[in-house]
């Protein structure tokens, strides 16, 4: 949300009554944010979480050993709040040149435009720091990348010869979620430039 003020202190302490009304409408709006993030953070969680429990009652699915990554991405006003379980990935692409916009005499006209990416989300790794803790703490075993350019992986035994979830986190995929692989996503909100993004 947007706000906008225009304060005019009066009195002898007018100036600074006008300073802390600026002050904690600031403060109120922080507050505001937050608020917003949290609901929709939770609002998140719980979809996540209700579609993996879900899985258990679709009878053309068996989520004991099938299971998914999501990223999905919700636009508010200027936010993006994005939320990831597994390693599906959200990237923007932000302009960093429009075309044609500074020709000099005797030059043709660019009218390419260059972007950069942006990623807005993290893979959740069976080693990632964090979840790596969460699958030990919860009797799992994490074996490192069996070579360069691969993930570490999720195994119900010692010996490493039972699933092999290359994922921390996951929809389904429910052999492994007494290991510590989670649905629940993790949630992060991203600023938006309209002209560039």
């Amino acid at each position: 949300a947007n706000a906008a003020t225009g304060d005019d202190g009066n009195g002898n302490d007018g100036d600074d009554a006008a300073n802390e009304q600026t002050k904690d409408e600031h403060n109120a709006n922080d507050d505001n944010a937050d608020e917003e993030f949290n609901i929709i953070e939770q609002s998140l969680k719980e979809t996540f979480i209700t579609v993996d429990r879900g899985l258990l009652d679709e009878e053309e699915i068996e989520p004991m050993y099938s299971g998914t990554t999501a990223c999905v991405v919700l636009k508010r006003h200027q936010k993006l709040y994005v939320a990831n379980s597994g390693d599906s990935r959200a990237v923007l692409a932000r302009r960093t040149s429009s075309g044609g916009d500074s020709q000099k005499d005797g030059e043709e006209q660019n009218n390419e435009q260059s972007f950069t990416t942006i990623p807005l989300s993290i893979d959740q790794n069976p080693d990632s720091p964090g979840e790596k803790e969460r699958i030990l703490d919860s009797g799992g075993y994490v074996s490192p990348p069996p070579e360069p350019g691969l993930t570490a992986r999720v195994w119900l035994d010692p010996n490493m010869t039972q699933i092999g979830l290359a994922m921390a986190r996951s929809i389904g995929d429910h052999a492994v979620k007494g290991v510590g692989v989670i649905a629940e996503p993790v949630v992060s909100v991203h600023t938006i430039d309209e002209e560039l993004d």
